[in-house]
């Protein structure tokens, strides 16, 4: 049997039923510059992965007999710096944490276009393997917690797939509102906790109860300073000017930001970790 060879280039790999959707997947990424083979099934896959190694594989869940679930696994287990992307004819909220469980760089759900396709196989592509190691464990009671590097790469990775799992519980506006604070935070713990340091990791946990959704955010690093960011009333310019006569760095506008949306923020004393929670209903009387 022939050695394993890194093919030339950018190169990805289809693993989807053949027909218009795949040809025209095909005909966008070959017009954005990628070498790409399109297989039937998960088997001629894995020998082809055995002579050539892709950049980057795209594997339809649904495909049977073994889908983008199983190819992820072994894949995985034996190509860990291929980056993988998923799709789906059908969202499940199971299939988004597995993808995610399993190190899937990209989980895009119908309907979307070639364009789309294309977008995630190029964010796929320049995700480091750094970026990518982010260690998940299922806690009690729906509890996710989760350790990620210090990375906005890995952050828009997490976002989107927080989106993705609470898609169908969740009111689109309270999931932005949701999604924008998770971000704002985990910035803070990117930029001045860690000091973009991608080898400190950020630890997140996460669940969402039936009438409320929480994150919890820490990092190792000295603290964010707390001091009057919490009041959404304030004066924005007025705390700006103040901070910077005293010497002070630029911030707390996006936590006042995170005051004004969440229902409960609540930090430590160091200011290092917060957790957030947002109620998912009014209260009726």
């Amino acid at each position: 049997m022939s050695e394993t060879t890194k093919t030339p280039g950018k190169a990805v790999i289809i693993v989807a039923a053949p027909g218009v959707e795949r040809a025209g997947w095909q005909a966008a990424l070959a017009d954005s510059g990628w070498d790409v083979v399109c297989l039937d099934s998960a088997g001629p896959a894995l020998e082809h992965l055995n002579r050539h190694v892709p950049d980057v594989l795209v594997a339809e869940i649904d495909l049977r007999p073994a889908g983008a679930l199983e190819l992820l696994k072994l894949v995985k287990a034996k190509w860990a710096g291929i980056r993988i992307v998923c799709t789906a004819h059908e969202h499940r909220a199971g299939d988004v944490l597995e993808c995610l469980r399993g190190g899937a760089a990209d989980y895009v759900c119908r309907p979307f276009d070639a364009a789309q396709l294309v977008a995630a196989v190029e964010e796929a592509y320049r995700t480091t393997a750094d970026e990518e190691a982010i260690q998940i464990e299922m806690g009690e009671k729906g509890w996710i917690q989760l350790r990620m590097p210090s990375s906005e790469r890995s952050m828009r990775r997490l976002d989107k797939f927080f989106r993705l799992l609470h898609t169908t519980e969740v009111a689109p506006e309270t999931l932005e509102e949701i999604s924008l604070c998770f971000t704002e935070i985990v910035k803070n713990a990117i930029e001045w906790g860690h000091r973009f340091d991608i080898s400190k990791r950020i630890l997140i946990s996460h669940t969402l109860f039936q009438d409320e959704i929480v994150f919890k955010v820490e990092d190792t690093g000295q603290g964010f300073e707390m001091g009057r960011v919490l009041a959404p009333s304030d004066d924005l310019i007025a705390m700006e000017t103040e901070r910077e006569a005293a010497g002070k760095r630029p911030g707390g506008l996006g936590m006042t930001m995170v005051a004004g949306m969440m229902d409960s923020v609540i930090y430590n004393r160091a200011g290092n970790m917060l957790v957030i929670s947002k109620k998912l209903y009014d209260d009726v009387d």
